[in-house]
């Protein structure tokens, strides 16, 4: 019991790794890369994912959501949602749920859904991230977005739901929302890179010329 208490505290090894080390192995992955105004290690906006094998794959989508849809106002579908602890057994735990999409023009939910992903790293992860940060201060907002592997065999996520006027409805009226997958990675790695330059299927395609950092988290 001792011996695996001792196990349960140590911390994750953190490394600092080129692309091909932390991103390029033939592995099985759920890949996201996600960015918002608050900094990296704050929540995010979730504006590209999918499975693939490696990040110079095509990603694989289970559902998209109606391009009508995403053509109105300032629509965000998915999100990200950062939490940190000073103990963690694997190198991140992840649980994926339904969440309303949201409106940021009008700052409000919406009656459909998106998804959410709840990732819980260590607290030593963050002061990784922060460190990091540069904010373009001339134009007062964070040019830096996160590229995220995750090690986890494909899954299949339900079908969007709703209101076919999401707007008319009230996002409450979704209830219950369903939880889509739980599960832990004992190998894990984070990019950090500029706006994507880029174009084509893959990750590489696009952000390949623009990673600043790669950061390999294992099980401690």
């Amino acid at each position: 019991m001792d011996l695996f208490a001792r196990f349960r505290a140590r911390p994750p090894v953190i490394e600092h790794q080129d692309v091909d080390a932390a991103l390029a192995a033939h592995r099985p992955s759920l890949f996201l890369v996600a960015g918002g105004h608050r900094g990296l290690s704050d929540p995010h906006s979730i504006f590209a994912w999918g499975f693939a094998d490696d990040w110079t794959t095509p990603l694989t989508r289970p559902v998209e959501q109606p391009a009508e849809l995403m053509a109105k106002g300032w629509i965000s579908a998915d999100s990200l949602r950062l939490a940190y602890v000073s103990t963690l057994r694997p190198a991140a735990r992840a649980s994926l749920s339904e969440a309303p999409i949201y409106d940021a023009y009008l700052r409000s939910a919406l009656q459909w859904t998106g998804f959410e992903l709840a990732l819980t790293l260590h607290e030593r992860v963050r002061a990784i991230l922060d460190g990091l940060e540069r904010p373009d201060e001339r134009l007062c907002v964070h040019r830096q977005q996160l590229l995220i592997r995750l090690p986890t065999e494909p899954f299949d996520f339900p079908q969007p739901r709703g209101n076919a006027d999401p707007w008319s409805g009230r996002p409450e009226d979704l209830a219950p929302l369903r939880t889509i997958a739980r599960f832990d990675c004992n190998d894990m790695a984070l990019a950090v890179v500029g706006l994507s330059e880029g174009s084509g299927p893959s990750l590489a395609e696009r952000y390949g010329r623009k990673v600043e950092a790669v950061i390999r988290v294992r099980a401690g």
